[in-house]
């Protein structure tokens, strides 16, 4: 009787030894690949959103109204364009559009919504974000500088709103945009500066 030889192919040994080769090449290569991959769609969401803002801030400029502002017809006019994901999604959840009521009149601004962003990615964005528009919130906190950011995007997955003011509009009373506490307001005071434009003269009841 002939001996198997090697050269009729795998046996059971090499067949389970290039199986735990291809799991360990392919779990080393996840590990490897998610962080990029994660970094280059929070990179993505931050370019869709810094054109998103600058787009919706010129074409409603003259009117400051925002109430017919949805995800769908930002869309259509290519004021959303498509980021890690399309006009109502990014790679990890839901993104939505909607008015707001900021300074006090119906509709005077407006917000993006990103849900369960990892906590990586929510300090990119947010980080990114804070500054250039009128209030970022992560889980309904106030982002006002990057280590916000870090600070509240920990473990798990969170919320990110940026809302933007569009300003008074005529024939309605200017309305402080932040609050008392905030610290915007907080730090104006300390420094003799008082704006009712952009911060009560007092606490509101």
């Amino acid at each position: 009787m002939k001996t198997p030889s090697s050269s009729t192919g795998f046996g059971l040994f090499e067949t389970i030894l290039a199986l735990a080769l291809g799991l360990a090449l392919t779990t080393a290569s996840v590990a490897v690949f998610s962080p990029a991959s994660g970094a280059a769609s929070a990179e993505q969401e931050i370019s869709r959103l810094d054109h998103l803002h600058d787009a919706v801030t010129t074409a409603y400029a003259s009117r400051q109204n925002f109430s017919d502002l949805a995800a769908y017809t930002a869309s259509q006019q290519g004021w959303l364009q498509d980021g890690s994901g399309n006009w109502h999604s990014t790679a990890w959840g839901a993104l939505s559009l909607a008015n707001a009521n900021l300074g006090g009149m119906p509709a005077d601004g407006w917000q993006v919504e990103l849900d369960t962003l990892p906590a990586d990615v929510c300090q990119r964005i947010a980080g990114a974000e804070a500054g250039r528009w009128t209030h970022v919130y992560v889980d309904g906190q106030e982002v006002t500088e990057a280590a916000d950011a870090t600070k509240l995007c920990t473990s798990g997955t969170h919320t990110l709103i940026a809302q933007s003011y569009g300003g008074p509009r005529p024939g309605y009373s200017k309305q402080p945009i932040f609050h008392y506490a905030d610290a915007q307001c907080v730090d104006a005071r300390a420094k003799g500066i008082v704006n009712p434009t952009y911060c009560p003269s007092e606490p509101q009841a």
